[in-house]
């Protein structure tokens, strides 16, 4: 798994690198007429917003997945209240014995006791 996170990861950084060295020019950002200009390397400002909107994915991809991570923990829950059902029903079945067994047990000491 780890590898395949890489074979897809790989390209992507070395793109980002290749785009940093390759545009050192500096850029002037204004974000409001009420906020001084910011200038800062073009590189830097886009790997900024590229990482922004990859942080901004993978917040919306966690709160998308909320509802699956909910299910698995109900699932979880009904898996081990079941599994305690069916030892639960183990132990009484092994405490309940049928009388036809009781007897089939009888006659087999019975017939062990007769055979020298």
């Amino acid at each position: 798994m780890a590898f395949l996170k890489w074979l897809f990861a790989l390209p992507f950084i070395i793109a980002s690198v290749s785009f940093a060295i390759a545009n050192p020019d500096t850029i002037t950002l204004t974000w409001s007429p009420f906020h001084d200009k910011l200038t800062l390397p073009l590189y830097a400002a886009s790997l900024g917003f590229l990482g922004f909107g990859f942080l901004l994915g993978a917040v919306m991809t966690w709160f998308g997945m909320g509802k699956v991570r909910s299910d698995r923990r109900a699932y979880k829950k009904d898996v081990k209240r079941l599994e305690k059902e069916i030892k639960d029903q183990k132990s009484k079945k092994s405490e309940q014995t049928d009388p036809l067994l009781k007897r089939i047990e009888k006659d087999q000491k019975e017939l062990q006791s007769l055979i020298p």
